[in-house]
């Protein structure tokens, strides 16, 4: 009798086991799926996003190329339609199944603008990215006669991919959808961080005490582009900032219209962090620049102030505000783009030649040919505001 009892136990006992394996088994393979799901979840949310943000700034280059092509390329303008098929490439690269695409404006909110033209892609063509405007906040088409009013100036991409998941049974779903989204627009260029130079021009506000480079309006006069200057020297005009002003930038950065420091030292300590699209980039370190020059932006000064140790030029009274008034500082006005050569010590070659009539020769350590405003550029600190004057530096960012 007992042993009749101990087998009924032993099979009681074995089925007991059983269950708790099959159920052991159970949550491991939930936790195996989703650990497994979970990690191409991740992976899948990442690679959305960089489909996202690479589809936003493709688009939103094609925008920029449409808005401001120079037309002395010959190059005919790019179709609309060729925003859409940038935004595609990009998308499809990634793997991205869906998508969404809305026109913004570059003001706080990224309003964005008309329909989603990825699904919609006839919208492209009711778009005139050269004269329409609306009203920011709302999105709203704007009159002729309307202030206020912003153009196109960005793009918004939401990518989508969706998979089927491998232990979708045991996570309650069969598939899952990854998106992500991002914004780029054409931004006002406002501040480079490592430009190591600032130009005086602005012949007419400091007689006798600047390059003639800008008009009235601070824009580039036509008989200065093309032209040589130097941009480090001994006796460089310095709008009337005196205090044996050389040509040297503060290497904390520049800001358009501010007063910045007009350093008196020589070379230059800060990193260039600044590239200009299509043109050789500049080195990074501080020990000259390659024999074939390489571009950058260079901002120009209006006018100056300070008080003059040496007695050398003008002087001006800086006005309420200025850190430092004995000081030299130049009052920056635009963004130009130069090509600049120079070895950092006296006795370049390049700079010797195409300035001989200055009769410099061995005391110029850098020097620049001015090419005029610069297409987009790649860094540098963007804002909120209307680009609409193809002389305005812009920059294309990611604004997400």
């Amino acid at each position: 009798m007992r042993a009749r009892a101990r087998r009924i136990r032993t099979r009681g006992d074995r089925g007991v086991t059983v269950v708790f394996v099959a159920v052991g088994l159970v949550a491991l393979l939930a936790v195996t799926g989703l650990a497994v799901d979970g990690g191409i979840a991740y992976a899948q949310r990442r690679t959305m996003q960089n489909a996202a943000d690479s589809a936003a700034m493709a688009g939103t280059r094609m925008v920029d190329k449409i808005r401001f092509r120079d037309p002395s390329s010959g190059t005919p303008a790019p179709a609309n339609s060729e925003i859409l098929a940038a935004i595609e490439r990009e998308l499809g690269a990634q793997g991205a199944d869906g998508a969404s695409c809305r026109f913004v404006l570059n003001d706080a909110t990224l309003t964005e603008v008309g329909q989603d033209f990825c699904q919609n892609p006839s919208f492209l063509a009711a778009v005139n990215l050269n004269t329409d405007r609306f009203r920011p906040g709302s999105g709203a088409a704007c009159t002729t006669a309307e202030t206020g009013c912003y153009k196109i100036a960005g793009v918004r991409v939401r990518s989508e991919d969706t998979r089927a998941l491998s232990f979708g049974a045991f996570l309650g779903a069969d598939s899952l959808t990854a998106s992500a989204s991002a914004t780029a627009t054409i931004q006002p260029l406002y501040r480079t961080d490592g430009s190591p130079f600032i130009v005086c021009g602005r012949a007419d506000l400091a007689p006798g005490n600047a390059w003639d480079i800008l008009d009235l309006n601070d824009k580039i006069k036509p008989t200065a582009l093309g032209a040589w200057f130097p941009l480090q020297w001994s006796k460089l005009p310095d709008c009337g900032a005196g205090n044996e002003f050389k040509g040297k930038g503060p290497d904390s950065g520049v800001a358009l219209n501010t007063w910045v420091d007009g350093y008196t030292g020589n070379g230059f300590d800060a990193q260039i962090l600044i590239q200009v699209s299509g043109l050789k980039p500049c080195p990074p370190a501080k020990d000259g620049f390659p024999p074939g020059g390489c571009g950058m932006l260079i901002p120009i000064a209006r006018q100056g102030c300070g008080k003059s140790s040496s007695g050398k030029g003008p002087t001006f009274d800086c006005p309420p505000g200025v850190p430092d008034p004995l000081k030299p500082h130049l009052y920056v006005v635009t963004w130009t783009v130069w090509m600049v050569y120079g070895n950092g010590s006296s006795g370049s070659p390049v700079c010797d030649t195409n300035l001989a009539s200055l009769g410099l020769n061995g005391s110029i350590k850098y020097c620049g040919q001015l090419l005029g405003y610069p297409p987009p550029a790649m860094g540098g600190g963007g804002g909120t505001g209307d680009v609409v004057d193809p002389s305005q530096a812009r920059v294309l960012k990611l604004a997400r």
